[in-house]
């Protein structure tokens, strides 16, 4: 027996070395068999019993097998399993052509996962061809729930699967249980793409009156995918189009739509037609181009309709970034959006960048709006010191209302910082300096209702020493010189301003210090108003005392500041913040101002304040609060509430609940329900959208998120009436 086993491994070792595309010279293969047996005259190799082939990452299992050494084909038989990496196929038969690398097994049942799958799936067919890593099956029936009897499965006359591409259906049914559901002459279930099939949506416009809404995503391969969609309306006329979108290679991509619209039963006269292109190309990294074109026709003499192109172009330094749309509607307006941003950063540390954008609309009536904003900054880095220039300009015309207002900068607006600059008998200065041009113009009905223009020129020199420390206290001095030069309407202005200023620093614990500062300022000359709150050169003169307070523990944080000018006998404003972060559950943080007196532009009492909140009560629940409200001039900044919920109900039920709440607008930007029931190995999803105002009812196969079958309800119309 001994000899018999080591004669059969050496013939078909011997048979196997050829160079064949299946089994390469110096590939190992190996078989084991409780009796082998070879004929020379014959030519063939026979085993019986527990029979194991290996070779590579294929083992092939049976009870029989015969390999013919002319034709080079192999013949498995009996409780056939193929194992191939993680995919598995079992049959009766396995015939195997060594020439070609492709095999049939009859009938076959396999269990196969793919990445790109959520769990495995279940193919049976009365017979397959296995080609490489792709299978193509005959009459055959896939489902991925993994019960004796599926509650659901496809048959198909042939089933094509490519692994991490697609399953491809001819002549589908979809069974439910055993009932036989749906019919489809051709289904694809992209692999690697995440849309769903169908998207089937009913409801009421008022233009159109009720509505029907059928759009079809198929799949024909990695190159070819489109949408066939149709739209049948009440009395709003009924249309059917396509759009294809072919892809020459990973990074360019193009895609056609057409549409036709029958008009015969509304009051339109012509019927209609669109037809669009559109254009992809990311092959330069640096500069990736999408271009939309679309136009719609009327099929009378004079082909009158509108037209639609938007251009992107996406650029990374040191190309820029372009965004344009224009939309030309006979029957509307005609808008135009235009917005640029760009980058560069150059050998010697110049970092330039840009960006502007212009709204342009122009009603049917000669009513027309547009806005204008330009940004341009550069600065420099030498080391030792850096610049900053910024130019700005935002401007907006209203025709209807015959305004028109404009916030220049349009001259630089030049930034200086040098760290550290050694003079001689000071030591270490910092010195900042800015040039800034500033114009606003306010025009109603052709008169200026409100300009002022002006120039600000601004140095100061700032040095702060800590000149004496022992245990937890801390003495240093803070010094700044300040000198400002403006131009108000052509008349010029000085403002200079020396402050001298000694802080003392107390830690009484690790959680708890205090910084006491007592400085005086002597200042000359008035700041005009135009630059007083916006640019914060506003100072009061005299001498004046500071205190601020620190309170930190592991969960809170609280800050208090305040101070007193002992020359005018007023308060400062006192400012607060306070953070809490007591665990894993939830963080509070409160900020605020409160002005103990009134000065010349805020009155005693609240000033800008704010608060967030967020809790987190339980896995997957998130409740999160904002709020901003300036007493002062008594507006609201953002107000926000925000939940998200997920909860399961029961064994097969779970809820998600989503909501944010604006103040500012007045109304929920987010508010969303969805209801799931586990359906084994389905979901079965109802969701409602109240912003948007849908329903949906959605089917879900929890293997294959692509595939979903469902129908959408556009509520609108009915909410409306």
């Amino acid at each position: 027996m001994k000899l018999r086993w080591a004669a059969g491994i050496f013939a078909f070792l011997l048979l196997l070395s050829w160079n064949v595309p299946a089994w390469a010279k110096g590939d190992p293969v190996t078989l084991k068999a409780d009796r082998i047996e070879y004929e020379d005259h014959s030519r063939q190799l026979e085993a019986w019993g527990h029979v194991q082939i290996t070779y590579k990452d294929i083992k092939i299992l049976s009870d029989h097998a015969l390999l013919d050494r002319d034709l080079k084909m192999l013949v498995a038989s009996g409780n056939v399993q193929i194992e191939q990496g993680e995919d598995s196929f079992q049959g009766e038969q396995f015939i195997y052509d060594i020439r070609t690398e492709q095999g049939w097994v009859t009938p076959i049942f396999t269990e196969v996962t793919d990445s790109r799958m959520e769990g495995p799936a279940y193919f049976s067919a009365v017979e397959g061809l296995v080609k490489g890593d792709d299978l193509f099956l005959k009459n055959s029936s896939f489902t991925s729930c993994n019960l004796a009897e599926p509650h659901y499965r496809f048959t198909a006359e042939r089933v094509e699967y490519y692994p991490e591409d697609r399953i491809v259906f001819y002549q589908m049914w979809y069974w439910e249980g055993k009932y036989r559901i749906l019919y489809f002459p051709y289904y694809v279930i992209s692999l690697k793409e995440d849309d769903s099939i169908f998207d089937v949506k009913i409801g009421y416009e008022t233009d159109t009156g009720w509505y029907l809404y059928v759009g079809y995503n198929y799949y024909l391969n990695a190159r070819n995918k489109g949408t066939i969609y149709t739209k049948l309306t009440q009395w709003g006329g009924d249309g059917i189009g396509i759009k294809n979108t072919t892809k020459y290679s990973e990074k360019i991509e193009w895609y056609q739509d057409f549409f036709y619209k029958d008009n015969s039963d509304n009051d339109a006269i012509y019927n209609e037609y669109k037809l669009a292109f559109g254009y992809k190309n990311e092959t330069n990294s640096k500069m990736k181009w999408k271009v939309d074109v679309e136009n719609w026709y009327t099929d009378d003499l004079e082909g009158s309709g509108y037209s639609k192109v938007i251009v992107n172009i996406d650029g990374i330094s040191p190309y820029p970034t372009l965004r344009m749309s224009y939309k030309d509607d006979k029957d509307e307006a005609e808008t135009l959006n235009f917005s640029e941003s760009w980058s560069y950063v150059t050998r010697s540390k110049v970092n330039i960048s840009t960006s502007g954008a212009w709204y342009y609309r122009e009603e049917i009536d000669g009513d027309f709006n547009d806005n204008f904003s330009y940004n341009l900054n550069v600065s420099k880095d030498w080391g030792w010191g850096n610049a900053t220039l910024k130019i700005t300009d935002n401007q907006t015309r209203n025709s209807s209302s015959s305004v028109n207002t404009s916030d220049t900068n349009y001259l630089p607006d030049i930034t200086f910082n040098v760290p550290k600059w050694k003079l001689p008998w000071l030591g270490e200065i910092v010195y900042n300096s800015q040039f800034t041009n500033y114009e606003y113009r306010a025009i109603t009905n052709n008169i200026v209702t409100t300009h002022y223009k002006g120039q600000r020129l601004a140095n100061k020199f700032s040095k702060s020493v800590k000149f004496w420390e022992k245990n937890d206290m801390t003495l240093s001095t803070n010094n700044q010189l300040l000198y400002r030069h403006y131009w108000v309407d052509g008349i010029g202005s000085d403002f200079a301003a020396l402050i001298e200023g000694i802080n003392f620093q107390k830690k009484f614990s690790p959680a708890l210090s205090t910084v006491i500062g007592i400085n005086y300022t002597a200042k000359y000359g008035e700041v005009p108003d135009m630059f007083v709150t916006g640019f914060g050169d506003n100072l009061t003169d005299g001498g004046a005392v500071t205190n601020s307070w620190n309170w930190r523990l592991k969960t809170f944080n609280l800050n208090l500041s305040s101070g007193y000018n002992l020359t005018y006998q007023t308060f400062n404003p006192v400012n607060v913040s306070a953070s809490w972060n007591p665990d894993a559950k939830g963080s509070f943080s409160f900020s605020s101002v409160y002005y103990l007196e009134d000065d010349r532009y805020y009155h005693r009492g609240l000033g800008y304040t704010t608060v967030y909140f967020l809790y987190l009560p339980k896995q997957n629940w998130r409740i999160n609060m904002g709020v901003n409200y300036d007493f002062q001039s008594e507006l609201w900044g953002e107000r926000y509430l925000e939940t998200q919920i997920t909860q399961q109900l029961a064994q097969n039920w779970k809820i998600r609940f989503s909501a944010r709440y604006s103040g500012l607008v007045g109304d929920f930007s987010v508010l969303n329900f969805d209801l799931t029931y586990n359906w084994h190995c389905r979901d079965l999803i109802f969701s409602y959208d109240y912003v948007e105002e849908t329903y949906n009812l959605q089917l879900n196969f929890k293997a294959f998120p692509q595939a979903k079958i469902g129908t959408n309800m556009d509520a609108t119309g009915l909410l409306n009436q």
